[in-house]
């Protein structure tokens, strides 16, 4: 009996049987499944339509570009919450203890929401490069900018080592030949000096000469400078901004330079520059039709003519002959009206010396064609002054009278060039700095 009673004692309780952690007739059983469904719908689908993109943009061309931008758009935040489900559903049904059913489906997500988490991380180091390279970028534009800032006033006043200072900082972001251009304009031999230190005549037309039209008044004149950087050095006629440049140039250059000083009327220039080899009778000019006397017409100055004229130069074509007073409207309408009709008295007048080759000079009529043409009103009313009439057949006559009578009815004032050099020059801002006025005031 007692024997019977300690057996009975000794024996191990009955197992408990295993069951799973979630009933599968709990209330919570159908939201955690559809917790499951729905992340599996989210990688599954972003995985198959990344798979689609990568197929498809090899023949969708910049199209590519959108595909994968809607992509990156939808995709990011559908792999997020497909994998906020997952997480949510691995902790409270913990799928990786024994005997749990909702092992197998939760193990098969994850490999892809690992894939996803690990393209999420690094799209988005990706951008954080991108928003850093842009702020490193959008500071070295305000960097630059200050620098620019400092520089334009040094420049003004001819303080070379603030000037040096801000272009050394500004680096491959400050190109020197627009600074170069700008130092001349704005007579500033010192802050030249820092601009064209280590410059040869190898490196003079890559890295210096090109200038990318600056506009400037000069006496109340405007203009839009479209030729070159040496004839800009000879318009400006300062020997301390000149002898820099004269150990850089070729012959051409040396020429464009002496176009320059007939431009300005800069007889003493034109005269040094014979002496170091220039030939005026040699100078075409930069472009077609370009010649010296068009050029002194470009500078509204009449007293290179007799000069010239003394050279031997002389205008080789009808075409050149038509440019020489295309360039003196062109001027005129860019000038201040009482300095324009008092130049182009003197022009008229002393016109009468310029040498033509045989066939080349145009007729009185001609002459006012290409005034007309030009709409130049100053100069038509100088030109019937003094004579001028149409002189083409009696249609074209009537139709040029007609066109002169509307023209002079107007105000020289009343046109857009007039309109255009009052806005810029007037206020004495773009008026570049000679020696009769203070450096570095307007």
């Amino acid at each position: 009996m007692n024997t019977e009673q300690n057996d009975q004692e000794t024996l191990p309780p009955p197992a408990t049987p295993v069951v799973d952690d979630m009933p599968l007739k709990s209330p919570n059983n159908f939201f955690l499944s559809l917790m499951l469904f729905l992340s599996g719908v989210g990688l599954g689908g972003t995985a198959i339509a990344t798979a689609a993109v990568i197929m498809g943009a090899r023949d969708a061309g910049i199209a590519a570009v959108g595909m994968f931008g809607a992509l990156i758009y939808f995709g990011q935040p559908v792999c997020l919450g497909s994998i906020a489900l997952l997480v949510i559903y691995a902790a409270i049904t913990k799928p990786w203890r024994a005997g749990s059913r909702a092992g197998k489906p939760f193990w098969i997500q994850t490999p892809l929401a690992l894939i996803a988490a690990l393209m999420i991380g690094w799209m988005q180091y990706g951008q954080h490069q991108i928003d850093q390279e842009d702020a490193r970028d959008e500071a070295r534009k305000v960097q630059v900018t200050e620098d620019q800032q400092q520089m334009a006033i040094a420049v003004l006043t001819d303080d070379s080592d603030t000037f040096t200072k801000a272009f050394d900082n500004c680096g491959d972001s400050c190109y020197r030949s627009s600074w170069v251009s700008q130092a001349v304009l704005a007579n500033a031999p010192h802050t030249l000096a820092v601009l064209l230190k280590g410059a040869t005549p190898a490196t003079y037309d890559n890295e210096i000469a090109s200038i990318s039209q600056p506009s400037f008044c000069v006496r109340q004149t405007y203009y839009i400078f479209t030729w070159s950087l040496a004839r800009l050095v000879g318009l400006r006629n300062e020997p301390a901004i000149t002898q820099q440049f004269q150990p850089l140039w070729t012959k051409g250059n040396r020429d464009s330079a002496f176009s320059g000083a007939v431009m300005g009327g800069h007889l003493d220039q034109m005269d040094a520059m014979v002496k170091l080899g220039v030939n005026p009778k040699d100078i075409t000019g930069e472009f077609n039709g370009d010649s010296l006397y068009a050029t002194a017409a470009a500078g509204g100055v009449a007293s290179p003519i007799a000069w010239l004229a003394k050279a031997g130069v002389v205008v080789p074509t009808k075409d050149s002959a038509e440019y020489v007073w295309h360039s003196l409207a062109e001027w005129a309408n860019y000038t201040r009206p009482e300095i324009a009709q008092k130049a182009i008295a003197e022009w008229m007048k002393e016109s009468r010396n310029i040498r033509y080759a045989p066939g080349a000079k145009l007729s009185n009529g001609e002459a006012l064609f290409v005034a007309v043409h030009y709409n130049s009103p100053m100069l038509v009313q100088a030109m019937v002054d003094r004579g001028y009439k149409p002189d083409f057949d009696p249609e074209m006559d009537d139709r040029y009278r007609h066109r002169i009578q509307q023209m002079l009815a107007r105000a020289p004032t009343d046109q857009s060039e007039q309109n255009e050099r009052h806005q810029m020059c007037d206020g004495g801002e773009r008026e570049w700095t000679s020696p009769d006025v203070p450096r570095g005031s307007n």
